[in-house]
């Protein structure tokens, strides 16, 4: 399966890069912030930290525990997408 087809099907890229910065912003490692989750009964595995940080696309759910986790808009880390292209930056 493409990228593009992923991204309809839904789900989304999110901004590793601020992903990443609000997390050090906090002074946490990736295994940190997903503690931090589990107390919070906030899914977010290891793994599924590491996928997005990397750049990978997630399920639109998870975009929204990213966003309950960090108390930011969903809206402010999800990429935005290209409308002369169709990729997201």
């Amino acid at each position: 399966m493409t990228a593009a087809a992923r991204l309809h099907r839904g789900h989304v890229l999110l901004d590793n890069a601020l992903l990443r910065q609000l997390r050090q912003a906090r002074c946490m490692s990736q295994q940190d912030l997903a503690d931090d989750c589990w107390r919070r009964n906030i899914p977010l595995s290891l793994t599924t930290i590491k996928r997005a940080e990397l750049g990978r696309a997630v399920r639109f759910r998870i975009a929204r525990e990213f966003a309950r986790c960090f108390d930011v808009l969903v809206t402010q880390i999800v990429r935005a997408e290209d409308p002369a292209t169709g990729c997201h930056h």
